[in-house]
């Protein structure tokens, strides 16, 4: 990932700090959905590993971070990743319950941070017997190099369970702006993570999401983070221009407008 792209993210997502456990429906219900896929193929496949020390790429606010530590009690160790240092803190926060949290002791799993893309090189010790993340592979520009980077900091036999997004999300942006992230098919991010993992679980929805107004798409974006319509803003007519088409060709017969979403969901051991 560029730099500039880096800072832009960051600095989307710390703004969208306070409003986004609210306005998150979608990537709160893909945690929750994580989790059960996550207990489902354990017992499929009569597996009981006792996780102590798991690594969160892109944390944000800790929305599905107090998940994680609810569903896992035997982690000792924690440490959650993210590009910007006040989203760490506001997780570290959440599920500590006081602020300035980094380092602190929720229950009895130990919980630290690293603030950065892991990708890019880390410091960090290669001793995490589960790599997790919710809703954040997409932002990687390249899969196979990022799964490359973070099997590096697995311990021996460790696993990596994971949400993010396929072909397909958001269609209606691309089709009206002609621009989006390079989401890759589903058959694409199987034969990626075939290269680095044994594959438990795979599998996919559709999930289409439903707004009252243009407008109301707009302000799920910016409460959200998500900035999918570019790093160049659009200008006042070509945003009306925008809102306008939108609501032509996208609402229903109640006057709500769809946004399409691909969520995929993956539990998977790194190969040695």
């Amino acid at each position: 990932m560029a730099e500039a792209e880096f800072d832009l993210i960051a600095r989307n997502f710390e703004k969208a700090a306070a409003t986004y456990e609210r306005a998150a429906l979608v990537q709160n219900a893909m945690g929750a959905e994580l989790m059960a896929v996550l207990g489902r193929t354990l017992k499929e496949y009569d597996l009981a590993p006792c996780w102590q020390q798991a690594l969160e790429i892109g944390c944000g606010p800790g929305n599905f971070t107090k998940l994680l530590l609810e569903s896992l009690p035997s982690l000792k160790r924690l440490t959650l990743n993210d590009l910007s240092s006040s989203l760490v803190a506001a997780a570290c926060e959440r599920v500590s319950g006081r602020s300035g949290a980094d380092g602190c002791q929720v229950n009895s799993c130990q919980v630290d941070s690293v603030v950065g893309d892991l990708t890019q090189g880390t410091t960090l010790e290669a001793c995490y017997d589960l790599v997790v993340s919710n809703a954040t592979f997409q932002w990687f520009a390249d899969l196979d190099a990022a799964l490359m980077k973070l099997k590096e900091l697995a311990a021996h036999g460790g696993y990596l369970v994971y949400s993010s997004f396929l072909a397909g999300t958001m269609r209606e942006l691309s089709e009206l702006l002609g621009r989006g992230l390079n989401y890759l098919t589903a058959d694409q991010a199987r034969t990626v993570l075939e290269l680095h993992c044994e594959v438990l679980h795979f599998c996919t929805q559709t999930v289409v999401q439903h707004f009252d107004s243009s407008f109301h798409l707009l302000r799920h974006f910016k409460d959200t983070g998500v900035n999918s319509l570019g790093d160049k803003p659009l200008t006042p007519s070509e945003l009306r221009r925008f809102m306008l088409r939108y609501e032509q060709h996208y609402s229903d017969e109640s006057g709500a407008i769809a946004l399409t979403w691909q969520p995929y969901f993956v539990v998977a051991r790194w190969r040695s």
